[in-house]
């Protein structure tokens, strides 16, 4: 594991594969706005990108595919929705 000098963090697995991590702090606590890598059976979400909401509840996900994730949340704070592949044909709620 290797912290960079541009906040990111560098993760080498056993095969040299090297997967980068981008965060971004919301609300104090540190989030995970980007995974950049090889996607693989243990990681696979690499290549993927985060969105968070001002509160920083989760708020979209695009994976390694380019399918996106929206999440809407009740005034608690709670998942009351969660649809996949947003904005197409194969839309899931």
């Amino acid at each position: 594991m290797a912290y960079n000098a541009d906040d990111t963090v560098s993760v080498t697995n056993e095969l040299g594969k090297v997967t980068k991590y981008s965060f971004q702090t919301i609300e104090g606590v540190r989030r995970i706005t980007s995974i950049q890598g090889e996607p693989s059976a243990n990681c696979p979400n690499s290549n993927s990108t985060f969105t968070y909401d001002s509160n920083g509840l989760l708020k979209t996900k695009t994976d390694n595919k380019g399918v996106l994730t929206t999440y809407t949340y009740n005034a608690r704070g709670l998942e009351i929705s969660r649809t996949e592949a947003s904005g197409t044909a194969q839309a899931r709620t």
